[in-house]
Order: C-alpha cells, then structure tokens, then sequence
C-alpha cells in the first residue's frame, strides 16, 4: 500500500487498527534491563486511536445497571512469569471504563477489546487495589478471569490523561470506603 493511501486511511481512521496490530513489542521490568527492578518500563506504544463509533467501545451486555464513572481508551499489559522471568505482556488496546453498579454502587474496573470486543479486565475493587502512577502508566495490583491476582499496567497517550485516571480511581476508592 503506498504511504500516501495509507497516510488517507489513517486520517480517516480506517488503517488504524492494521497499522498497530503487527507491533509486538511488549515492555519488560527494569531489573530484566539491570535497572534494579523500580517497576515497568514500556516500550513507546503507537498512538491509541479508533473513534466512538467502533461497535466493540461501546458499552456491552452486563453493564444495563451500572454508570461509567470514568472511560479512556488505552494499551494494557499483564505481568507474566516464564521460566523464573517477568515480563509485561501486551493485552490489547481498548476502552477501560470505571463501572459503577446503580443499586450496590460496587465499583469494577472494566476493559473490552477494541478490535475484538473480548474483556481484557473485569474485576472489582478490593482491598489490595491502589493504583500507582508514573509518567503515561497507571499499575495496579487485579485480578484475571480465574481470580489469580495479576499486576496490570495501562498505558496512555499523556501523563496529563494517566493523572486524570489515576484521580479517577482514587476518587472512587475513596467512596467505596466511605460507603462501608
């Protein structure tokens, strides 16, 4: 495809989605690069991007009863352990939202697939869940499909957009608490 038909595409956000898939670099710990394990370091992602009218960011089934308190389309990596090494393994791009359920107000945090719609994350809030900011990334300590706890980071365009979530989920942890 020529660069000038691609540069069309983009603009009008078709080629997007092609664009970013074959980018497999996925973020590795400090301490895997001698850096003595301060936390994640992320390779720079491609610009997220995909407009409101993707079928798969809008809201899905299971979400009728509950607000978003928060929402933000964005790169998410999992923690994983091979052979005694962790590594930070790219889940997907998608729309992370902060749910809110209407009656319980239990709080989740949930993310969908923008190219697939499949959920990335979905767990509630829990004792353990404190989210730490650092420049573009927001890590925080969650749980899988199976329940196992897993460290997640998320990746954002600014570190004025990772501030403004970050004071999302501090903000809706601070009334999940007060609530009890």
């Amino acid at each position: 495809m020529a660069s000038s038909e691609l540069l069309k595409q983009i603009q009008a956000g078709k080629a997007l989605k092609k664009a970013t898939t074959n980018d497999r670099s996925a973020p590795i710990l400090d301490s895997a690069k001698g850096g003595g394990g301060r936390g994640p370091s992320l390779a720079s992602a491609p610009p997220v991007g995909g407009g409101a009218d993707n079928k798969h960011d809008q809201e899905g089934a299971g979400e009728e009863d509950e607000e978003t308190v928060h929402s933000i389309k964005l790169k998410a990596y999992v923690m994983k352990e091979d052979k005694g090494v962790k590594s930070w393994v790219e889940l997907g791009y998608g729309v992370l939202r902060i749910k809110k359920h209407k009656e319980t107000e239990k709080r989740r945090v949930l993310l969908r697939s923008s190219s697939t719609g499949q959920i990335l994350i979905n767990f509630s809030f829990h004792s353990a869940f404190k989210p730490t900011q650092k420049g573009k990334n927001v890590t925080f300590l969650g749980h899988d499909a199976e329940g196992a706890s897993k460290m997640y980071t998320l990746k954002l365009q600014t570190q004025e957009q990772a501030t403004q979530l970050a004071a999302a989920f501090d903000r809706e942890i601070q009334a999940k608490e007060s609530s009890n």
